[in-house]
């Protein structure tokens, strides 16, 4: 939950909020007709499927997410969430909750994530107990957070401060994928793709690109 981004002066901070769901279990899940009733507004179009580990992610601006995050979030809320805190509920199709979250910007909760530029993740990657508690959410490692993924700790810069590569998304991911990068000025970029044995399997990408 990117609940109060961080002021990124003559832009408004609440084009930058988001919200992101993960799938902690082990079935795909049907979305359709399920809607947040309070905090934001949305509802789950037909034929939403979430897999197993993945994450779909909504955000208050489309425009402004791809710019400051380099992929497009699922779909666009109405309202806003509340810096103060509030509660975040989500009903079935037949109007049943199916969680009920209220934060804080106090009495506990992480303060960095009230205008610092930090989101609330949950302390347990996937949890599977009730959420409603300070203890069981802490800030973002980085500002920003990292929506559509594990909130892992990372180096988010190479060393040669030459080359920012962002988080792929949707991870983990079944079929396909999207990996994002910023050059700061005229480079060649090989990238390549390794098992887990360390092999290369194949590269994505080999050329000379221009900054940006």
């Amino acid at each position: 939950i990117n609940y109060h981004p961080e002021n990124e002066g003559f832009i408004k901070d609440s084009v930058y909020e988001f919200i992101e769901l993960k799938n902690t279990g082990t079935s795909t899940l049907c979305l359709e007709g399920i809607r947040f009733v309070k905090g934001i507004r949305y509802r789950f179009p037909a034929e939403t499927y979430l897999k197993p580990g993945e994450f779909i992610v909504l955000s208050t601006s489309g425009k402004h997410f791809l710019e400051k995050y380099h992929f497009r979030p699922f779909d666009q809320y109405s309202g806003q969430l509340a810096n103060e805190g509030e509660q975040i509920v989500l009903l079935t199709a037949e109007k049943d909750t199916l969680f009920c979250i209220e934060y804080d910007d106090d009495n506990g909760w992480p303060v960095s994530a009230d205008g610092d530029g930090k989101s609330l993740v949950p302390v347990d990657l996937n949890p599977s107990d009730d959420q409603n508690s300070a203890g069981s959410w802490r800030e973002s490692y980085i500002n920003g957070g990292s929506p559509g993924a594990d909130d892992i700790y990372r180096l988010e810069k190479s060393t040669s401060d030459i080359i920012t590569v962002y988080q792929n998304y949707p991870n983990p991911f079944s079929e396909t994928t999207t990996i994002s990068y910023s050059l700061y000025t005229e480079a060649e970029i090989e990238i390549i793709l390794y098992n887990l044995s360390g092999k290369p399997v194949t590269i994505l990408e080999k050329a000379r690109k221009s900054g940006g």
